[in-house]
């Protein structure tokens, strides 16, 4: 739901490219928390280059963690490590983010009166919360330990 959404989208956890200031003052460069960012034009490329097509579904997010792996596992399947190795490196850094993000709405949920969001509709949005945190550790740990066996496999 809305009080607890926080989506696996790369963009939205790592911040864009500095650009040259807009005409208010802003700059962009600090951004964070928006679609289609650096990470999603660079994994859009990487789809492009092997002539794939992102689903309508995640036009807006070729960055989503799902597509990520699903990328890796064609590029092992492959048996082009390199790519692998490459793609674990720029795209799968920002997990410790998206899981502190979980975290926060966690804590936001947990501090909220019960009878906010209703006690049943507050429980599953802790037990949804939670899943994700352990999905994104897991995620997370696998990524390291592929990245160390494939440097491993390397030497």
């Amino acid at each position: 739901g809305a009080a607890a959404a926080v989506l696996p989208v790369e963009s939205l956890y790592k911040p864009w490219a500095a650009c040259a200031a807009s005409g208010d003052g802003t700059e962009f460069g600090a951004a964070r928390h928006r679609y289609l960012g650096d990470a999603a034009w660079h994994a859009r490329a990487l789809y492009d280059g092997l002539g794939l097509t992102v689903p309508d579904a995640f036009a807006a997010m070729p960055d989503h963690a799902a597509l990520l792996c699903e990328l890796a596992a064609l590029y092992a399947e492959a048996g082009n490590a390199e790519a692998v190795r490459t793609l674990l490196a720029d795209h799968f850094d920002w997990l410790g983010a998206y899981q502190e993000a979980l975290a926060q709405r966690q804590e936001a949920v947990e501090a909220s009166p019960a009878e906010a969001l209703g006690p049943q509709r507050r429980d599953e949005l802790l037990r949804a919360l939670a899943h994700g945190r352990r999905l994104a550790g897991l995620l997370e740990e696998i990524a390291q330990q592929l990245a160390t066996s494939l440097d491993e496999r390397n030497r």
